[in-house]
């Protein structure tokens, strides 16, 4: 017996059913919305955020560009006087940023 994604295949020797099964759950896990990050701030789910450190507790954070970035950095990239803790460390972007690209190719 094996279980993919919630569903239980019952019988161990059908390997077509494991592979549909396993093809349905790939299917709902490749949503576009299930590849977004929510901001640790204002929490709304982003395909672009900055990885940043914002306070002493120096804990890596994901933040969104247009919101709440100006806000923890003073709005430069390598932060001001005014944000002594404030660390760059990269963007992330989704999955989704990418889907045009690959559907042209």
């Amino acid at each position: 017996m094996e279980s993919v994604d919630g569903e239980i295949i019952t019988t161990p020797n059908d390997e077509a059913a494991v592979h549909s099964a396993r093809k349905k759950a790939s299917k709902r896990s490749a949503s576009p919305s299930s590849f977004r990050k929510s901001c640790d701030l204002c929490h709304e789910p982003n395909d672009v955020l900055v990885r940043c450190q914002i306070d002493a507790t120096t804990t890596w954070r994901f933040i969104c560009p247009r919101k709440c970035w100006k806000n923890v950095s003073g709005g430069v990239i390598d932060g001001s006087l005014e944000h002594p803790y404030y660390k760059y460390g990269g963007v992330r972007y989704s999955f989704v940023c990418f889907l045009p690209y690959l559907r042209s190719t």
